[in-house]
């Protein structure tokens, strides 16, 4: 796509900067509403936004579309990181931690 290093620099640090606060708000509402509903969610939406952002980036081959394309997956995979860390947790034996 003939993309500067910059770019790909700027979508990734975005999607990290944005994906904090997404896995603790992701951890919450696994609190609330259970671990696998929102694992299955997150995932479900994550793979439903794989080729319409890839097939928007290649349509359009922009800077905007790159990085915005790649903060939204980004976050995307975030939502069942949040998940996934505190089942992770729950699962340790209680003297581990």
């Amino acid at each position: 796509m003939h993309l500067s290093a910059r770019v790909g620099f700027i979508a990734e640090t975005g999607g990290y900067l944005l994906s904090m606060p997404v896995i603790i708000y992701a951890g919450w509402l696994s609190d609330r509403y259970g671990r696998k509903p929102l694992n299955v969610l997150g995932n479900l939406a994550f793979l439903v936004l794989i080729y319409p952002t890839f097939a928007w980036i290649v349509a359009t081959r922009t800077e905007f579309a790159f990085i915005t394309g790649m903060i939204v997956l980004n976050v995307m995979s975030s939502i069942t990181t949040g998940s996934f860390y505190a089942s992770l947790i729950e699962s340790l034996p209680k003297g581990f931690a």
